[in-house]
């Protein structure tokens, strides 16, 4: 009986008077000091929604359906609203007609220091827009002349010479069909070939798969970033501190610099960042693996979305298969083992079908967001005499998404 009537008991209960009373007196004092610390809305200010969980505020429902809440918010408050999120507060632009608002005022907005504290807090290198690396921001920015041009060329046909190479060393190893999901299947194929065109290969090691090593990490990683580009501080994120870790220790330069058939980007990256000797081997690390996930958060949804697609919409599918295949019979490519396929980047472009069907996709599941921080309090003026107040250190806001399901 006393251990059925301890299991009913609640903590309070537990408590001792003494202890009650203080627990009780901390919840107030916690209570209170979060009601007097919410901000107010001021005249003249977009309608305030603050969230009733200190700090996140309305952040996970952002983060579970973005445009659901937007949406939502919308047809309550009206096209422009401010939300507060992990203790920052973001002003939603959700009109589109109102979208260029953001140009015009591009005096009061900052866009580059933002930016810099966001890669910074996500993947821990030191921030590059301050005194102590004079030039780093402008010359990692410089850097990415060689993903334009030529330099785009032949890192197309490397990622279409690794691709090959990954399918076929698949397919020799198949003895019998095998069920896989298919984001697994996509990333472990975009992971491999993304990385084997950009950073080369460990000449010790061909027969390596860094998707084994570093996938599930880069994955683990990958599904907290959005809370650490709200500033939630990763001790609140599990184990995601120790990936970062590990992922960003795998990039080390040392181990770097025995690797072959690093491409230009990836290689200058290195040549520029061993010129600020302040910095650490795994401040140096970290950019790499910042750029890393660059190149490979985008590209591997997309693949795995229009994949999905085309699967769940036979006719479309067979209009793209055949157009590639019209393509390869054009150029005098076969389809058959042992044969290597080139398309060149021209080519790529003229699959216009194939491309409706990438965009369609970003259309359905993208949820990028164009933000800048406000730089000093300023007055947005729309037309019809309206306007609204916006506070320096606040963002501005537009979200896209919200218009690809509205015919």
């Amino acid at each position: 009986e006393r251990k059925e009537a301890l299991s009913n008991m609640g903590l309070l209960e537990w408590l001792p008077g003494g202890a009650y009373g203080l627990a009780l007196a901390t919840a107030l004092a916690f209570g209170a000091l979060c009601a007097f610390g919410r901000r107010k809305r001021h005249t003249g200010e977009p309608p305030l929604i603050n969230g009733w969980i200190p700090f996140l505020g309305v952040a996970l429902d952002f983060r579970n359906n973005a445009t659901s809440f937007l949406l939502t918010l919308n047809k309550k408050h009206g096209d422009i609203f401010t939300i507060h999120m992990a203790g920052k507060y973001i002003t939603f632009i959700i009109n589109p007609l109102q979208y260029p608002l953001m140009a015009k005022n591009s005096k009061y907005l900052e866009f580059e220091e933002f930016a810099d504290q966001i890669s910074s807090q996500a993947f821990d290198h030191p921030p590059t827009v301050n005194g102590n690396f004079p030039d780093l921001n402008e010359r990692v920015h410089r850097n990415y002349q060689y993903i334009l041009g030529k330099s785009l060329d032949k890192l197309s046909d490397n990622m279409m010479k690794n691709l090959q190479i990954i399918f076929k060393r698949k397919f020799s190893q198949m003895v019998d069909w095998e069920m896989e999901k298919m984001h697994k299947f996509c990333f472990s194929i975009i992971f491999e070939a993304s990385f084997k065109t950009l950073y080369g290969r460990d000449p010790h090691n061909d027969g390596y798969n860094v998707t084994d090593e570093i996938g599930e990490k880069f994955l683990k990683f990958d599904a907290n970033f959005s809370y650490l580009a709200l500033n939630v501080p990763i001790t609140l994120l599990g184990a995601t501190k120790n990936v970062r870790r590990e992922l960003i220790n795998f990039l080390n330069p040392k181990k770097m610099e025995k690797w072959l058939d690093v491409s230009k980007v990836v290689q200058d990256r290195k040549d520029f960042l061993e010129n600020y000797k302040v910095l650490s081997d795994y401040d140096k690390a970290a950019h790499h693996f910042a750029f890393l996930w660059a190149s490979v958060g985008n590209t591997i949804p997309v693949i795995f979305w229009t994949m999905y697609y085309l699967l769940r919409h036979p006719e479309a599918f067979a209009v793209v298969r055949d157009e590639i295949d019209h393509l390869l019979q054009s150029t005098g490519q076969e389809k058959r083992p042992g044969y290597n396929i080139y398309l060149s980047r021209e080519q790529l472009d003229n699959l216009v079908y194939l491309e409706s069907a990438i965009n369609e996709s970003l259309r359905m599941c993208s949820s990028s967001m164009n933000i800048r921080q406000i730089k000093e309090n300023f007055t947005l003026k729309f037309e019809e005499n309206h306007e609204v107040c916006l506070r320096k250190g606040d963002f501005l806001a537009i979200f896209p998404p919200v218009l690809h399901r509205d015919p």
